[in-house]
This record gives structure tokens, C-alpha cells and sequence, in this order.
């Protein structure tokens, strides 16, 4: 069922306490925020990692610093209607007051990063409120014992991305299919080396919020958003060294996600994973055990299908390393593979796996590093917002250059969605980005960005077993120049271009185009 929802009918009071409830509870573990996208080990676990390097860029001790943007934007087809329709154009300003803390010490880490959005249109009918929320923390209760880490975040996503993606990361574009998602989760993680041997625990408690008001007119409103309490659990035992010629480990992994209306997901995995190096830079790995059949129940959890992998790691250096496995899992033959490489100015690294996944599972206890925070222009998000569990079969690929003055990146990435019930439909996204920057003079930074994305999904039709195949594909440039002309004050102009060509097995199209120009300040005070 779909809802339609009037977003402009107490909007901002809601949106702001449900923000406050978000921050208190991530404060709870010194900590707060969100991922982003969950990279699992080869047997599927998300056990939370301890430490990290991102305390090392941090000031030590409390720091806090506020800041106040202020732009004024034009925009080309605000409400993404299709070519030869009637469109949106229109001038507005923007005031995001927000600020960036954190705190550094030996034993704890904690940032977080808030923005208070307020937009102000020619028409009135479109003016908005938004926020963006990001921290996240670790408190290192007991050194090398017992760890302590939380996320919390708040920010806009897409609803669906059949009607349009948030283009430029910005909020402003196809109003009425933009949503306000929250989540928080903490998580306690003993771990603890007894000689040649370790130990680890944990537990993870999240929390995600939909909030299903589409902006603005027309509204689109969806009806698979489920708000989720999501836990997960883990333990495991084995050798302590990864570089021992010999390594093994037995685990248990548990995870649970409770919704408001929709079914429950359960899901369990016990097994075994051992290597062996048969050669100075060749290891044998596997992994064999019990998990849950998801295929005959989604609910239920327990240990009754099979599963195995075997494989080989390749390690010729510390800079170089890859892994490939195959094997057998519940849904039928299972791929995993990995390489990363790291040089002086090249870094690449491309990855496959497929894994049982469910939506609010992957935004609130998604792996994180503490004290480093998503980038300020996030992805595309990738699928609709359900709570419907599938198999994620998700290949990525990514190459980083940086010099003195110019860094490259290219992202390459494919992420399809098999769903396990017969009442969701499959649906692939895959896509490239491209972003360049450089130093162009001592206050002068240029900075160019090209996302490709293609979006395949089946539709339900009236008639019952026919679906209909729809696929859209968005393209959108930015080009974008930073001049800092005191250190409290820098200037940002920004262009960009957005089309998206869609087209379904009906012969229908979809097909639209539009664009952006804004100026902006930042002053730190």
C-alpha cells in the first residue's frame, strides 16, 4: 500500500526531537555514526573492529569548532518532471548553521558533525528544513580486554530510486521522493589474547527510523519503510597470529531485526575457518559449518543447511594482497574474491561477495571506523528502503592517486538485490564515479566530479505473475571551486548538470534533465 503524506504538516518540530532522541542515545557509548557500507569477512561476520588509526588525526583532547553556511542557489527542474512537461525553476537561499566536535585521548575517541538546513524558495510551497547528523566513538573501557563503541546518524535518502536520486548529495532535487532516515546502535566487544590464542565477544543493539514524508508537491510516499530494533551477537576462538603458518578459529554469529508491522529476520551461522601456508606467499583457506536455510524460512533463524568454501590467499608483499574462494551456501554456489595493492601515490583494491543481508541491518550496524566520518557528499544509496531480507551480491572496485597537488579516485561498482520472498522484486544497481581535485593556487581548490549510475529493477503490474522490467540510467557532473580567502572564511562555486534515460519493457520512458548553479560561504567563527 502506498501512503501519501503531506510532508509540510508538522514536519520540523518531529524531525528535530526524533534528531535530539538520536544524539542522547549515541552519547550513551561515547560515541555516534553512520556507516556506510559493510564489508564483511569471507564467512559473512560484522564483528566490530577494535582500534583504529583515525584517533591519530584528531587534535587531542576536546575540540569543538561551529560554522555557519550561507548559499544562494538556482535550480533547473526542481521537481524532476520529464522533458516536455511543465517544470520547476526557481532561485532560493540557504542558511546550515552546524558544527564539528571531537574529543582524543589513549583509551577513548568520539566525533560528531551536525548541520541544521533551512531553505528558503521563491515559492514558498518548497521551502524545507533539513539536518545531517554523523558521530560515532569508541571508549577503550578496559585496554585490550573490553571496548565500548556507538554510532548515530540523520540524514536525507531517497525513497525510491525509480522517481530520482539525491543528485550533488544536496536534498534539493524530486522533493517529494526524499526522506529523513535516523539510525543509532552500540556495541560492548570483549577481546582478549591468551597467548598464541584469542578470544572475542560481542554485541550490537541498533536502532533505524524512516521518516515517510516525502518534501514538498507532489508527495510519493512508500509503504515497505518499517522502523527495526536490529541486533546481532558473535563469539569465536583461535590461534592469535594471522601470519602463523597454521590458523584457525571456530565462530558463532547471530542476528535479529524486530519491525512495527513486518515479519521478523532471523539468521544464524556457526562453523570453522582455518589457512595453511603452502608456500612462502600462498595460504589455503576455508571454512565449513551450519547456518540458517533462509530459503525455507526468514524467521525462524537455526542451524539447519550446510554450507563450505575453499580457496586461496596470495600475499607476495605487505603492499599486496588477494583472496578467492568458492563454495556452497543456502541459496546455492557462493564467489567471494578480494585484491587491495597500496604504492607511494596508487592505492586499488576491488572486492566480490555475496552475503544474507536485510535493509535496516546494513544502516545501523554497518562497520564504521571510530573518529572518522562519512564524506561530506555521500553516495547515491543504492535500492529501496524495506524490510524484506535478499542475498546482496556486491562487486566493487576503487583506485585512489594522490600527489603533491592533484588526487584521482575511480569507483567502480555493481550491487544486485535477490530477494528470498516471492512477493519483492529483484533489482541491480550498478555504476561508476570519477572524481579529480586539485590545488590551484595556495587558497584555490578545484575539485570535478562524473557519477554514472544504472538502476534495473521488475514491477509488479495489475495482472497477477507479470511483471514489467524498468531501467534508468542517471548521469550527473559537478564541477566545483573552494577559495579560502582568511582562515574563517572560504567561498564555494558550484555548478552542476544532472539527466537521467529510463525506459521499461512497455515501451515507456522516463527521461529528464536539469541543473544547478549556487554560491556559498563558510565562515568558522
Amino acid at each position: 500500500m502506498i501512503r501519501i503524506i503531506d510532508a509540510r504538516q508538522g514536519r520540523l518540530g518531529s524531525n528535530i526531537a526524533r534528531a535530539v532522541a538520536v544524539t542522547l542515545l549515541s552519547a550513551l557509548g561515547q560515541a555516534a555514526v553512520a556507516q556506510t557500507e559493510p564489508m564483511p569477512a569471507p564467512e559473512g561476520r560484522s564483528v566490530p573492529r577494535p582500534g583504529t588509526d583515525a584517533r591519530e588525526n584528531l587534535p587531542p583532547g576536546l575540540f569543538f569548532q561551529p560554522r555557519v553556511t550561507t548559499a544562494v542557489q538556482y535550480v533547473s527542474n526542481l521537481t524532476l518532471v520529464e522533458d516536455g512537461e511543465p517544470q520547476v525553476d526557481m532561485a532560493g537561499l540557504e542558511l546550515a548553521p552546524g558544527f564539528n566536535a571531537s574529543y582524543s585521548s589513549a583509551t577513548t575517541v568520539g566525533v560528531i558533525d551536525y548541520e541544521l538546513i533551512g531553505r528558503a524558495w521563491e515559492d514558498s510551497d518548497f521551502n524545507d528544513i533539513a539536518q545531517r547528523l554523523a558521530a560515532n566513538g569508541q571508549w577503550d573501557a578496559v585496554p585490550e580486554w573490553f571496548y565500548l563503541r556507538g554510532q548515530a546518524s540523520y540524514a536525507d535518502a531517497v525513497i525510491d530510486p525509480r522517481f530520482g536520486l539525491n543528485y550533488g548529495g544536496l536534498g534539493i532535487f524530486g522533493p517529494g521522493n526524499l526522506t529523513d532516515v535516523a539510525t543509532a546502535s552500540v556495541s560492548p566487544v570483549f577481546q582478549r589474547r591468551f597467548g598464541d590464542w584469542q578470544a572475542t565477544a560481542f554485541y550490537s543493539y541498533g536502532r533505524t527510523w524512516y521518516f515517510d514524508e516525502g518534501r514538498g508537491d507532489p508527495v510519493v510516499g512508500f509503504g515497505l519503510d518499517q522502523d527495526s530494533i536490529d541486533q546481532a551477537a558473535g563469539a569465536s576462538f583461535g590461534t592469535a597470529d594471522p601470519d602463523a603458518r597454521f590458523t584457525a578459529r571456530v565462530f558463532y554469529d547471530w542476528q535479529d531485526s524486530e519491525f512495527e508491522n513486518a515479519l521478523p529476520y532471523r539468521y544464524e551461522r556457526a562453523g570453522f575457518e582455518g589457512g595453511y601456508d603452502i608456500g612462502r606467499t600462498l595460504t589455503l583457506v576455508g571454512d565449513v559449518g551450519v547456518e540458517s536455510d533462509l530459503d525455507a524460512s526468514t524467521t525462524e533463524g537455526g542451524l539447519d543447511s550446510n554450507f563450505w568454501s575453499a580457496g586461496l590467499r596470495w600475499r607476495p608483499s605487505e603492499r599486496t594482497t588477494a583472496e578467492g574462494r568458492v563454495g556452497e551456501r543456502f541459496f546455492g554456489d557462493s564467489w567471494m574474491a578480494s585484491i587491495e595493492h597500496r604504492a607511494r601515490i596508487l592505492t586499488f583494491s576491488a572486492s566480490y561477495s555475496e552475503e544474507p543481508r536485510v535493509e535496516t541491518q546494513i544502516l545501523s550496524l554497518g562497520e564504521f571506523d571510530p573518529g572518522d566520518l562519512p564524506p561530506a557528499f555521500p553516495g547515491q544509496g543504492v535500492g529501496r528502503f524495506n524490510s524484506r531480507p535478499f542475498v546482496a551480491r556486491d562487486a566493487r572496485a576503487e583506485a585512489r592517486a594522490e600527489g603533491a597537488r592533484t588526487t584521482l579516485s575511480l569507483e567502480l561498482f555493481s550491487n544486485e538485490r535477490d530477494y528470498l520472498d516471492l512477493l519483492s522484486q529483484d533489482e541491480t544497481t550498478a555504476g561508476a564515479r570519477f572524481v579529480a581535485s586539485r590545488d590551484l593556487a595556495s587558497n584555490l581548490v578545484g575539485q570535478f566530479e562524473l557519477w554514472y549510475t544504472d538502476y534495473e529493477r521488475a514491477v509488479s503490474t495489475p495482472v497477477p505473475n507479470v511483471e514489467v522490467s524498468t531501467n534508468d540510467r542517471d548521469t550527473q557532473v559537478i564541477l566545483r571551486f573552494t577559495r579560502t580567502t582568511s582562515p574563517r572564511l572560504a567561498f564555494i562555486g558550484e555548478a552542476g548538470y544532472l539527466t537521467r534515460d529510463g525506459e521499461d519493457d512497455l515501451g515507456g520512458t522516463t527521461d529528464y534533465d536539469g541543473y544547478w548553479v549556487a554560491l556559498r560561504a563558510r565562515w568558522t567563527p
